[in-house]
């Protein structure tokens, strides 16, 4: 008998043991669970925070609408494309000098030439519609678009959007025109998205032709 009082002496302090153990648990989980509410909440705040900072930047041009995530990617890519093509095209007379009297090595200087000055160009010509930021300006109703020349020269493009025109999908990697001039903007990053529809004419009515 006391072996049996003590065994359910035993499994009852154990019992207790176990129930607090899980209040503990529970007690800890609803707290984790809060924190991490309070830390999402805290990061929705900081990004909404750093969207509206990011929209408030205003200089001449106007505030900033439009800001192209891959602008330093490029602007890294045409610097390595002219840095490495510069260094091809000035050891050339020196490496031409040294070895002319080889057919190969001539034909080689050639392509390492061309390599050189077709490399930049085409790259170029690929990314030239790029737009790598863009602004707003609410008293006046005009754009001001940023993209990249040949030489890395930051090119300034003022429009309103009557001049904007869409184009189809082609090799100039372009989806709009301004005075013959193609451009290139990501729907998704545009920061406001209401001059994005102004830019886009989706503001305005629809208009349907009929025959």
């Amino acid at each position: 008998m006391p072996r049996c009082i003590a065994l359910v002496a035993a499994l009852n302090v154990t019992a207790f043991r176990m129930l607090h153990l899980g209040r503990i648990c529970g007690v800890a989980c609803r707290s984790s669970l809060l924190h991490l509410q309070k830390s999402g909440a805290i990061i929705t705040a900081l990004s909404a925070g750093l969207k509206r900072s990011t929209a408030s930047i205003k200089n001449s041009d106007g505030s900033i609408v439009y800001l192209s995530p891959n602008r330093k990617l490029l602007l890294y890519a045409k610097t390595f494309s002219l840095f490495s093509s510069a260094v091809v095209l000035a050891v050339q007379p020196f490496l031409i000098s040294k070895c002319s009297q080889s057919g190969a090595f001539i034909a080689a200087a050639v392509f390492g030439c061309g390599f050189g000055v077709v490399t930049p160009l085409l790259l170029h010509i690929l990314t030239r519609s790029h737009v790598s930021e863009m602004y707003f300006d609410d008293s006046t109703g005009t754009y001001t678009a940023y993209t990249r020349g040949i030489f890395l020269n930051r090119k300034r493009i003022q429009f309103s959007a009557e001049e904007v025109v869409r184009m189809p999908p082609g090799l100039l990697m372009a989806n709009l025109s301004v005075r013959g001039i193609p451009l290139f903007l990501s729907e998704a990053d545009f920061i406001d998205v209401d001059a994005f529809k102004t830019l886009m004419a989706f503001d305005k009515p629809m208009q349907i032709k009929t025959k």
